[in-house]
């Protein structure tokens, strides 16, 4: 009897030391597709439908700003950016460690990928992050908890279509060519629609219902703000 107690004492400690969050290892092999937009930083990207390049910082985001994808650049180690995702200081701030894993980002291994809660915010965050040896690139993207369901594919789709490569200035942008019903928008690289470019590529935007609860103007932009770096945030919140 007295075994069986310490045995059940044994496992249940073993349980509890469990991490709660996922842990993976991620092998990524990054390669510039036609497809592929230069969201900034030297960073493309293949940028899912129904998000617009952002006037304000490097990245794109949805028009209903449901979420957005963007990203900087830190001089900040991985392993100091690893920090910040300690699940019992991410507690104390209401957020929850949902996933923190290795990457393997085409034979870099200094690289990490995670997802954080924010329960306060009602928001999902997520981070890819890879040094190349001079600096850090965090590629950052966010979604209300809400609708998760809906933008948590194709923002890991999208993150983890990164390469790395040439920093452009500028780059020939999409403009609005049509407008289908009240809600679905076209843009095209000459701005006419069906387009005459070369590529004849095509960006179809289409807007969802608002959703109850969550359409907080100032809330928006103060999480838009912290993602994205028109905020400057303190050196152990670079990510959350």
């Amino acid at each position: 009897m007295k075994r069986a107690t310490i045995l059940s004492l044994l496992l249940s400690l073993v349980i509890g030391s469990c991490n709660s969050y996922k842990e993976d290892h991620i092998v990524l092999k990054p390669q510039k597709q036609d497809s592929s937009v230069h969201v900034g930083q030297g960073v493309w990207m293949k940028i899912p439908s129904g998000y617009k390049r952002a006037d304000s910082y490097e990245g794109f985001q949805t028009s209903n700003l449901y979420s957005s994808i963007s990203v900087q650049t830190t001089h900040l180690s991985i392993k100091k950016l690893k920090k910040s995702f300690d699940p019992k200081t991410l507690k104390k701030r209401s957020m929850e460690l949902l996933e923190l894993s290795t990457v393997d980002f085409g034979g870099n291994d200094n690289a990490i990928f995670g997802v954080v809660h924010d329960k306060r915010k009602k928001t999902i965050k997520y981070l890819l992050a890879v040094n190349d040896g001079q600096r850090t690139y965090n590629i950052k993207a966010f979604c209300f908890h809400q609708v998760m369901d809906k933008y948590d594919p194709r923002i890991r789709e999208s993150l983890f279509s990164a390469f790395i490569g040439e920093h452009i200035e500028k780059e020939e942008l999409f403009e609005f060519a049509a407008i289908e019903g009240a809600s679905k928008f076209f843009y095209t690289r000459d701005g006419n629609y069906p387009p005459e470019s070369d590529d004849g590529a095509v960006v179809e935007m289409e807007t969802i219902a608002s959703l109850q609860g969550i359409l907080g103007t100032g809330l928006i932009q103060s999480e838009l703000q912290e993602l994205t770096g028109e905020k400057r945030n303190s050196v152990a919140t670079e990510f959350i």
